[in-house]
Parts: structure tokens; sequence; C-alpha cells
């Protein structure tokens, strides 16, 4: 074991990466990006947690450094080592853009207040739309940053009961935001659903359900 040089910080492992054969740099790379794609996306993370790890043994092994250390925890070694994989590899091929996606608005919610690095770019809510809005599943698209953010986000439901006519969105948008002006509205998507009356000395009538799910940050 005296011929094992141990790596002072997590960037002289990525210092290290540069001298291994070009195989062996692959396989940490896209295991790495593979662990953090699964953290960022509600993947597999055990499955890919266990990939990195076994790449992270076998190049220990093989260049006689030391990636994992006693007085770290493995999980928190291999989230530096995944991190400074990923973000040598935005500065060379730009940032990535992730999709997550959740059950309900409360669950996203959830999720977006643990975020502290994020850009939402868009959101689509998929949704039984029939007598009411069923929710059945809300993405979330988004880019990482490598430092922490100001801004954070946060979903909202906006229900709207018309007679005949739809709402217009950029109307209901702006309402809201006036209402809300400390916070910006990012991206929406607009479900529906209606239904009518016909007959006797009601005579026709049409109502439509609607919900707007905005995505906003503050």
């Amino acid at each position: 074991m005296t011929n094992i040089q141990v790596a002072e910080t997590t960037k002289d492992f990525l210092k290290n990466i540069k001298n291994f054969e070009s195989a062996d740099k692959t396989a940490v790379i896209s295991s790495a990006n593979r662990y953090t794609s699964a953290k960022r996306t509600k993947g597999d993370v055990p499955k890919a947690g266990n990939e990195l790890f076994n790449v992270l043994r076998m190049v220990e092994a093989k260049y006689g450094i030391a990636v994992f250390t006693p007085n770290e925890p493995t999980v928190v070694t291999m989230d530096k080592v995944a991190e400074v994989v990923d973000i040598a590899c935005n500065k060379l091929n730009g940032t990535k853009t992730y999709s997550c996606s959740f059950n309900s608005v409360a669950e996203a919610n959830a999720w977006l207040s643990a975020q502290r690095n994020i850009t939402v770019r868009n959101i689509s809510v998929s949704a039984n739309c029939w007598f009411g809005i069923h929710v059945k599943g809300i993405s979330i698209e988004y880019s990482t940053s490598d430092k922490p953010l100001d801004s954070r986000y946060a979903l909202c439901e906006i229900d709207k009961f018309r007679a005949y006519v739809r709402s217009k969105p950029e109307k209901v948008c702006r309402k809201w935001q006036e209402k809300n002006p400390t916070c910006r509205i990012v991206d929406f998507d607009k479900k529906q659903c209606g239904w009518s009356l016909i007959g006797g000395n009601v005579g026709f009538l049409r109502f439509i359900k609607e919900t707007y799910f905005v995505a906003y940050s503050y």
C-alpha cells in the first residue's frame, strides 16, 4: 500500500483521469454521468451508483490511487467525483438539460423546494379531462448550474369555470402576475374539460372547466 497516492481533493482525481487509458477514462466519465443523470431524473440511483463504485474501485487498483478514504463516506466521495465530472463535461460540451416526472403538483413542489442550482425551462402535464381534471403526471424540464442560484421554483394551479367561451391564457397569466409581483411565470400548461346541457327551459348551455398549471420563479 505504500505506493498508493492519496488524492487530497476530488479535483486531484480529475487530474488523474487525464492520465488514464482511453477506455478507463471513458468508463469513469460515462458511469459518473449516468449516476448524475439517475439522481436528476428520479432514475435507478442504486444501479448507477453501484456501477460508478465498481469503476472507481477498478481505477484505484489499476493506477495505484486512492479514490475512497476512511474519513469520508463512500456516497459522499461518489457524489463529489460525479459533480466534478459533470462540471467538466458542461464546460466542454455545454450545459445539459434534464427531465424529471412527478405524480402530482405537491410531489413536484416538494422536489423543487430542495433544488438550489436549477433553471426550469418548461413543464408538461398529462391529465384525464372528463367531468374534471385529474393529473396523471407532471414533467419538468430543467438545466443545472455549477453554483447555487438565487431563484427558486414552484408550481401552482389556477382554476377557471367558464360558460361558452374559453379563457385567454395571456389574460389569465397577466392577472396572476399582477397579484404576485415578486414572482415570474416561466411556463404553463393548460388542461380543460367541457360539457353541455340541452333541453327544456335550459336551452343550450356549454360549461368549461379549465386548470392552468403554472411554473414560476420567486
